[in-house]
């Protein structure tokens, strides 16, 4: 810049400002680099408070650059995850045609799959164009038959729609397993089978459910495909190699051999579930109550029944009556009648009971053929063993021809150990229990 130039914004710094120093006026015009309005500024807002150190000695400014903006996370969202759930979240498992995957074109159809949905008449005008098969394509898990969830709510999905759980263990190092998906799980054959008979649960052994389930179910060979009983927890059987005829055939001899599903008494109306779920779900008392009112109405009619039956066999053979030698039918059914295992009005196994102030054991018993019937104590833990033998004997199943079973893991309760409590037993805070003949 000319000196002329910097001696008139000299000029014109100090007529506006009032500045009578010269020496002063240069170094505000020298510190914003012959700025006029930055320096007049400069100098009213600050007056002396404002002034320069003195002039710079180079081209850099003497006042400091800013402090850049920034923005930043204070803490991640693993670190969230691990504080307050105790352990990180795992990552997804990867899968051998991961690689093959095309995720725009998952979530274009994905958006067209809510589009078809939601349409309010479920029809389309314009026909949608016809699919290439790619390798993702080939190996995508069967979604539509997959139950999504963990494996206790598939349980829980079985019992209440009365169907087998099928589970199918990937593991996605063995491209065996993922043949499954292009082979089996696509056929409609397979598909109309798995729809109407089972719950359908596919998970990867390397996921947190999929080795919570190795724990309790040895996986040792893939393909791994299990039918699992809802009800018990337990694996009924499994399959290694399979394809879809295989697989049609096996599940049609598995079907026939276990006709009416796992629930014994699901042929009962849904007015009488929903009758037994209240009782389940009263106190105490009330399931005390309706447990022996039951047994004895049930009591009372095969009583009846037995009796009626032995009155008409007289009446038809009245006519021999009195050529036949007497014969002590009645008293042996009378005699029948009165074993201590059928007297199922006993109360005896209420004097096993713990004290009441300890915590309760809530125990589902259930008795095959002929009561097919399930039964819930909710007594003390401090209970003894004898207690439930003592129960199982007054619904008419004696500990000599019975045997009594836990589901998971399974074991066997042996009479021996009458004398120990509930929670000694492992039967605390609750357990299913199930009635079996001995062999």
């Amino acid at each position: 810049m000319a000196d002329n130039d910097r001696s008139n914004l000299l000029s014109q710094f100090m007529a506006v400002t009032g500045c009578s120093s010269e020496e002063l006026a240069k170094n505000f015009l020298d510190a914003c680099s012959y700025n006029l309005e930055m320096a007049i500024n400069m100098f009213l807002e600050g007056g002396d408070e404002a002034r320069p150190q003195g002039p710079s000695t180079g081209s850099e400014e003497v006042v400091r650059a800013p402090i850049p903006h920034k923005q930043e996370t204070l803490v991640e969202q693993e670190v969230l995850t691990f504080g307050f759930r105790g352990k990180p979240r795992k990552r997804a498992a990867t899968s051998v045609f991961d690689t093959f995957r095309d995720f725009q074109a998952e979530t274009r159809l994905q958006e067209a799959e809510v589009k078809r949905n939601g349409s309010a008449n479920g029809c389309s005008s314009v026909e949608s164009p016809s699919k290439r098969k790619t390798l993702e394509d080939l190996f995508r898990p069967p979604f539509d038959l997959m139950h999504r969830g963990t494996f206790q709510s598939a349980r829980d999905a079985g019992v209440a729609l009365n169907k087998w759980l099928l589970v199918n263990v990937q593991d996605a190092a063995e491209f065996t397993c993922q043949t499954l998906n292009r082979d089996v799980w696509s056929n409609s054959a397979v598909k109309a089978i798995v729809r109407e008979h089972f719950i359908f649960w596919q998970v990867y052994i390397s996921s947190e459910e999929g080795g919570r389930y190795k724990t309790f179910y040895p996986v040792t060979k893939y393909p791994y495909v299990s039918i699992i009983d809802p009800v018990t927890g337990e694996s009924l059987t499994v399959w290694h190699s399979l394809d879809a005829v295989t697989f049609c055939d096996l599940t049609s001899t598995f079907l026939e051999n276990h006709i009416g599903g796992p629930l014994p008494g699901a042929g009962e109306g849904p007015q009488k579930r929903r009758k037994m779920e209240a009782i389940v779900d009263a106190d105490e008392e009330t399931q005390f109550k309706a447990a022996i009112k039951a047994s004895l109405v049930e009591s009372q009619s095969k009583v009846e029944s037995d009796s009626e039956s032995e009155i008409e066999s007289f009446s038809d053979d009245s006519k021999d009556v009195a050529n036949l030698p007497p014969v002590p039918v009645e008293t042996s059914s009378k005699s029948d009648l009165e074993k201590p295992e059928l007297k199922v009005d006993d109360k005896s196994w209420e004097d096993y009971l713990g004290s009441p102030e300890d915590p309760k054991s809530r125990l589902v018993i259930r008795f095959p053929e002929p009561l097919n019937s399930r039964e819930q104590l909710v007594v003390p833990c401090s209970s003894t063993f004898m207690l439930v033998l003592r129960f199982m004997e007054s619904k008419g199943f004696h500990p000599k021809s019975y045997e009594l079973r836990t589901s998971f893991p399974i074991r066997v309760l042996s009479p021996d150990d009458r004398s120990k409590t509930l929670k000694e037993m492992g039967l605390f805070p609750q357990e299913t229990v199930f009635v079996n003949a001995k062999d």
